[in-house]
């Protein structure tokens, strides 16, 4: 079974790291896990010079300090360690307006599949200070769609791999196969965003990680776009208008605009970036709201509210 990239990436840290004497490619090879070991095929041989070579750039790229030792002169006697008095950061201290800060940034990770990790991390940052973390209301940032993709593009950003999937249209839902450089993840509209060059349409492009309708597959394909820069958004808003029960859904009406009545419900508008998320979002508050427009909005809802009834048929 193969190893994560990052996993690798930690593992050759640590190894690099702990060894009291520079390491040849070979000891490296021979204890991280992720390197294919040595069969004398030369192909194998390859594709893990190819690999070594990827993650001491990225060593470098992240900061650490990575030191080459030339012995002999000859390849094999080339050696590598991290030099730990670069390497060692000075202790961390917080003050308790910044943990609230990291508080509420941890947040955004709750339901993911990240969630441990995030908590587990706070908590090592709350342990690192003197300065006890305020108690109190902690405002949330949520995230309304879920995301399995994420582990797989964290993967592939840092061993710069070109990622497949299909990919949904906001406007009118049609799905294609995107062959993608990534470059990086973002968070805005309540969403994740994957950054990176669209190889099929040549320009930089911006994807709703909700709109991902399957797997994320990594390819193992050198980067041939320009390096990342200020991406075109992909994403365009639209507006939603909302028929809402007097004193129901007050979230919404916090986010919208008031603009008039539909029998004895208010009348709501409010922008979305991502219709089949919003739907999800619509589809809890019941009969408390109504979706008036766009339609593709209310076939959304609908479609979300038969699967609730007929939990056994599923979404589709």
């Amino acid at each position: 079974m193969s190893i994560p990239a990052h996993e690798r990436l930690l593992d050759l840290i640590i190894a690099l790291a702990q060894s009291r004497a520079p390491m040849t490619r070979a000891q490296i090879r021979r204890q991280v896990n992720g390197y294919t070991q040595d069969d004398g095929d030369a192909r194998t041989n390859a594709a893990f010079e190819r690999m070594f070579e990827r993650d001491k750039e990225t060593l470098k790229e992240l900061g650490i300090p990575l030191v080459t030792v030339h012995g002999t002169g000859h390849y094999d006697d080339i050696r590598y360690q991290i030099d730990l008095e670069e390497y060692t950061l000075p202790d961390v201290q917080f003050s308790a307006a910044e943990l609230g800060v990291l508080a509420v940034a941890s947040h955004v990770w709750d339901g993911s599949v990240l969630a441990r990790q995030a908590r587990r991390g706070l908590t090592k940052l709350q342990g690192a200070t003197l300065v006890p973390a305020e108690t109190g209301f902690s405002p949330a940032v949520r995230l309304h769609e879920p995301d399995a993709a994420l582990p797989d593009l964290i993967d592939a950003i840092t061993a710069r791999h070109v990622v497949t999937f299909t990919y949904a249209a906001a406007s009118t839902g049609a799905q294609t196969q995107r062959h993608v450089e990534p470059w990086q993840l973002t968070v805005k509209d309540q969403g994740w965003y994957l950054r990176g060059w669209d190889r099929d349409r040549e320009a930089g492009r911006e994807f709703r990680l909700s709109r991902i309708t399957s797997r994320v597959k990594l390819q193992d394909l050198p980067f041939t776009g320009p390096a990342p820069q200020v991406v075109d958004d992909e994403t365009d808003h639209e507006i939603a208008r909302l028929a809402i029960l007097p004193g129901a859904a007050a979230l919404l009406r916090a986010r919208g605009q008031h603009t008039g009545a539909h029998g004895d419900r208010d009348v709501i508008e409010l922008p979305v970036a991502d219709l089949t998320s919003f739907a999800g979002e619509i589809a809890t508050y019941g009969a408390a709201v109504v979706a008036l427009e766009p339609a593709r909005l209310r076939e959304l809802v609908t479609r979300k509210l038969r699967a609730l009834a007929r939990p056994g048929e599923g979404d589709q």
